[in-house]
């Protein structure tokens, strides 16, 4: 069993807390309590930096990312009730 370490660091004003564990394969990330862990990571500081833009912008797709991303999509709605 491996142990893990915890992180803690600020997002947006709110204190985040990840759990980091060391395996043969590289360094993992997850919130404390859950399932979802993500990796592996050559080492702990690209862990982090990875959780903190997780925890940021709710992903770390750099498409979604990028400046002049489609998402998300406007809305093509013409029609409805209130038409006058």
């Amino acid at each position: 069993m491996t142990q893990s370490k915890k992180v803690q660091f600020q997002v947006r004003k709110q204190d985040v807390i990840v759990e980091l564990r060391d395996s043969k394969k590289g360094t993992y990330w997850s919130y404390p309590d859950t399932v979802f862990t993500a990796g592996p990571f050559n080492n702990e500081r690209v862990a982090i930096e990875d959780a903190k833009l997780y925890s940021t912008y709710g992903t770390t797709n750099k498409q979604l990312l990028s400046k002049g991303s489609l998402y998300p999509k406007p809305s093509r709605y013409t029609g409805g009730y209130n038409r006058g």
